[in-house]
């Protein structure tokens, strides 16, 4: 009994360090992926310097919209999720999961 504890533990160290390991690197994709924009948008399309003040606002505004767009593309797909469910009806259903198609679940929170 001992011994599988034992894996377990070992197995969930393991899983901490890969874990841990591929934090650093997102953290180092994120940070290069910033640095990069920030570096584009040091100069206006119409030539001008803008200042460091400028370029933070803009990768703000950035970050803020790439959120927005990340809860809609959210939203569509459980709705696209919903609709397949619907549209694709499994001939050798139970009873029970004929009554939860019949009551689909609340999607106006996605709205």
């Amino acid at each position: 009994m001992t011994t599988k504890i034992d894996r377990l533990i070992k197995l969930q160290e393991n899983l901490l360090e890969t874990a841990n390991a591929i934090n650093i690197k997102l953290e180092k994709i994120c940070a290069m992926l910033v640095s990069d924009q920030i570096l584009q948008e040091t100069i206006s399309p119409e030539g001008e310097v803008r200042s460091a003040l400028q370029c933070g606002e803009i990768v703000k505004e950035s970050f803020k919209a790439g959120l927005c767009l990340s809860k809609d593309l959210d939203g569509d797909h459980k709705l696209f999720q919903y609709s397949v469910s619907e549209f694709f009806v499994d001939e050798q259903e139970d009873d029970d999961s004929t009554e939860a198609k019949l009551n689909p679940p609340d999607i106006s929170s996605i709205f």
